[in-house]
């Protein structure tokens, strides 16, 4: 397919593409609904019930609040987050935060905080895969979310199950595909 998908993308129209000579608040407004159609169907708004779970003040390697939370996404979805918060000898409020999404290397956000669980984990780290913990270094607040199908949100159904896909997502992916409907 990759022959056929690279045909079809050298002929697409690029009508996401800026166009300077365009009216600004015009041109965004289209690509914003370019890009909610081509995000496939949205979950229905539900209100977001955030819900705190623990939080911890943690001394070491440096000092801060760590406020683990969880809030409901979708009908029946709840997405668990972490944020952290510096603390300082000045008590300043953080000057900025920090999302802090993780990809496929690594999976969960034990990788953007620094801490890995297995070799995979310990090799995003050493690339810097830690945005958190920079975050943190830098006097930043830094919030992070397992996203679909990764970290605590992994493909839960049995080994046996799982067998054929190349990644914790494919599967998911698929699902949603045939739902009319993407990850993101």
């Amino acid at each position: 397919p990759e022959h056929l998908h690279d045909s079809l993308l050298e002929r697409a129209p690029r009508i996401l593409r800026f166009d300077p000579e365009a009216y600004f608040p015009e041109w965004q407004s289209a690509v914003r609904r370019s890009f909610k159609q081509l995000l496939g169907l949205m979950p229905a708004k539900v209100p977001g019930d955030l819900q705190i779970v623990s939080e911890k003040r943690h001394e070491s390697p440096l000092p801060h609040r760590a406020v683990h939370f969880t809030f409901t996404s979708e009908p029946h979805v709840r997405v668990p987050c972490t944020l952290l918060l510096p603390i300082n000898a000045e008590n300043k409020t953080p000057s900025a935060i920090c999302i802090c999404l993780q990809g496929h290397r690594g999976g969960g956000t034990q990788v953007a905080l620094g801490t890995p669980i297995d070799e995979e984990d310990k090799q995003a780290v050493a690339e810097g895969r830690d945005f958190a913990r920079q975050a943190l270094q830098k006097g930043h607040a830094a919030l992070m979310m397992e996203m679909r199908a990764l970290g605590q949100r992994k493909d839960q159904r049995p080994p046996e199950q799982r067998q054929g896909y190349a990644s914790g997502c494919h599967h998911a992916a698929m699902v949603a595909l045939m739902l009319g409907r993407t990850m993101m």
